[in-house]
């Protein structure tokens, strides 16, 4: 009660990573300035953490105003040694692409992607990655040899309320 407009921030969540040593890419930001003097409501989605190997990222939407797709997982079977791309923003005043992930290395894993919020996780080479930190729709790193790739970091929205 009371407020008239609002300004939204989200992203999209992040892809894993894939044990072909590629990262994830970034979920997609957007933001925009809604007018809410005659919105009650709004349904609100948050792309949540993905796990395991060469998952896509889970998108995250402000009811029908804005959305970001999450970012693309490393498809290691397309013959290039690319990353992951990142997701997009749609519908907002500003809309981001995600980073795109980076390529394998040849010793060692690939770090994640950077979302607008920040970076993914670091890579690493001979070990299962687990949860390391990383920001909020930022990409899963990369690893080598078989090993466990990084997860997706979960969505993010952030409204600002203004009377």
């Amino acid at each position: 009660e009371g407020i008239s407009m609002i300004r939204v921030q989200l992203i999209g969540g992040g892809a894993s990573g894939h044990s072909s040593g590629k990262a994830g890419g970034a979920g997609g930001y957007a933001e925009k300035i809604i007018d809410v003097s005659n919105i009650t409501s709004v349904s609100v989605t948050v792309g949540n953490r993905v796990l395991g190997h060469g998952n896509t990222g889970i998108a995250t939407s402000f009811g029908t105003h804005c959305s970001a797709t999450g970012g693309l997982w490393p498809n290691p079977h397309t013959g290039n040694t690319s990353g992951g791309k990142g997701g997009v923003g749609a519908g907002g005043d500003i809309n981001i692409q995600g980073g795109g992930g980076s390529s394998h290395h040849s010793n060692g894993g690939s770090a994640g992607a950077v979302g607008y919020f920040g970076g993914g996780s670091f890579g690493q080479a001979t070990s299962n990655l687990g949860d390391h930190p990383a920001a909020y729709g930022s990409g899963g790193s990369g690893c080598n040899n078989g090993y466990g790739s990084g997860s997706g970091a979960r969505g993010l929205v952030i409204v600002w309320e203004y009377a």
